[in-house]
């Protein structure tokens, strides 16, 4: 696939995401259910947890973009390859995000992994 269309597909994909995040003050992490309160700003995403308290940390763009490739290269990547591997952060948080695009990406509770769904 060319490096141009990789990233017209990133942000098509990316513009979901955040249309869908933007539904929600929250989501439940898919393994632990831990809650992670959402704000979006300028095509942003922040996340604050019960640890962090009122504390909103970004996401790194750039965490939702490997996580994206891996899944197109894989079509599977669980949460501990990303963050093991990839040294994607704040991978629960990531891996029920993308889940949120379930015409899209599909949870496996076996592995507590995402991977494209088939059609």
């Amino acid at each position: 696939m060319s490096q141009k269309r990789n990233k017209i597909e990133f942000e098509s994909f990316y513009n979901n995401l955040l249309c869908e995040l933007a539904k929600h003050a929250s989501i439940f992490t898919k393994k632990r259910n831990k809650q992670n309160r959402i704000r979006i700003e300028d095509r942003r995403i922040f996340v604050a947890t019960k640890k962090s308290g009122e504390d909103y940390k970004e996401i790194p763009i750039e965490f939702i973009q490997t996580t994206f490739e891996s899944l197109l290269e894989k079509n599977e990547v669980s949460q501990t390859y990303l963050s093991k591997n990839l040294y994607v952060k704040r991978s629960a948080f990531i891996i029920s995000a993308f889940s949120l695009l379930d015409e899209y990406i599909e949870y496996d509770e076996n592995n507590n992994s995402i991977k494209i769904v088939s059609n």
